[in-house]
């Protein structure tokens, strides 16, 4: 993300104010273990998750997320899983010059979406997993980054 141009914070701030998660929707999930049964002990997790602006319009923005999880003991792959989730929030007021921006929302989709999806795929991935067979995978918690706006940085 340190690519990306970050919006102005009192502008973002006012659209912060506007978006109101209505739902999460799950729309695949797919996943496999391998044919051996393995369980993922001692081994690694490897979690890929790309959130992404879907949709805005004056009542509503839709964000989904591309994840990739993998399991594996040593070099051998225990379990994949792909999932992409939709989170569907609404424009609580419609306010032309803010909630209309397309810039705010997909910076609102790259930084806010995956924090609210994240309890949703953690429970998944350890529902997933148990059913494959390959033990109870418990993702880590989201911690998300704090970003200090560019000029406290520079006084430092």
């Amino acid at each position: 993300m340190s690519d990306e141009i970050r919006p102005d914070p009192s502008l973002y701030a006012s659209f912060l104010q506007l978006v109101e998660i209505d739902r999460i929707e799950f729309l695949r999930i797919a996943a496999e273990r391998t044919p051996t049964l393995v369980e993922v002990r001692e081994g690694r997790v490897d979690v890929d998750a790309k959130p992404r602006l879907e949709s805005l319009d004056t009542d509503s923005l839709s964000a989904v997320v591309d994840v990739s999880v993998r399991g594996n003991t040593g070099k051998k792959q225990v379990f994949t899983c792909q999932m992409q989730v939709r989170a569907v929030y609404r424009i609580t007021n419609n306010k032309p010059g803010i909630s209309d921006r397309q810039d705010l929302a997909a910076f609102f989709s790259k930084t806010n979406v995956l924090v609210n999806v994240w309890p949703y795929l953690r429970h998944a991935v350890s529902y997933i997993t148990t059913i494959l067979g390959v033990g109870t995978v418990t993702l880590g918690l989201l911690k998300p980054h704090r970003t200090e706006p560019d000029d406290e940085r520079s006084e430092q």
